[in-house]
C-alpha cells in the first residue's frame, strides 16, 4: 500500500490530461479562460487559486513554450512588476517559470502570480497560480507544490 499524506488530495483534468496534488482543502472550480481550476476553500476575498490553460500548438515550433511566457509577461497590466523567472522542467518537459505582481484594476488590489508555461509536444500549458501579497508566504509554495507534482497524461492512444 502506499501512503500519502492525509492533507493532500490528487485532482485529474480529462480535459487537460494533468494530473497534480493539493491540499486538501482545495477543490475544482469553473473559471473562464482555464480548462481546469483549482481554489483553495481555507481562504477567502480571493481565494488562493491554480489554473490550466491548454493552447494546442499544431506543428508547434520546439521553443513555442517561451513565445506564449513572453506573451503572458506583455499582457498590459497596471504596474506590472516580474519578480523572478527561470528555465526548467515540468515533468520532464521544457518550462519557463515566472512570477510576477500587478494591480487589479476592477479592485485595485495587488495580485502576485506564480506560472509555469509548459511545452508537452504541440500543446502549450501555460498554469497560472494567483494570490494576494498578504497570502504569497502560505501559498505561494503551494501553488510551487501543485506545480512540481503536475503529470501530463495523455489521453491518446497510439498505435
Amino acid at each position: 500500500m502506499i501512503k500519502t499524506d492525509p492533507n493532500l488530495k490528487s485532482h485529474f483534468s480529462y480535459q487537460t490530461g494533468v494530473s497534480l496534488i493539493l491540499p486538501k482543502d482545495w477543490r475544482e472550480v469553473q473559471r473562464p479562460g482555464f480548462a481546469a481550476s483549482y481554489q483553495s476553500t481555507a481562504e477567502q476575498n480571493p481565494s488562493p487559486s491554480l489554473g490550466i490553460q491548454v493552447f494546442p500548438g499544431g506543428e508547434a515550433a520546439p521553443q513555442a513554450y517561451r513565445q506564449v511566457a513572453q506573451m503572458l509577461q506583455e499582457v498590459p497590466l497596471q504596474n506590472f512588476k516580474q519578480l523572478y523567472q527561470a528555465e526548467s522542467t515540468l515533468d520532464g518537459y521544457p518550462a519557463i517559470i515566472f512570477t510576477a505582481s500587478w494591480q487589479d484594476k476592477t479592485t485595485g488590489r495587488t495580485v502576485i502570480q506564480h506560472v509555469a508555461v509548459v511545452q508537452v509536444d504541440a500543446y502549450i500549458f501555460p498554469i497560472i497560480g494567483l494570490v494576494t501579497p498578504e497570502q504569497a508566504d502560505k501559498y505561494l509554495s503551494v501553488i510551487n507544490a501543485a506545480m512540481r507534482s503536475i503529470r501530463f497524461i495523455s489521453m491518446v492512444d497510439e498505435d
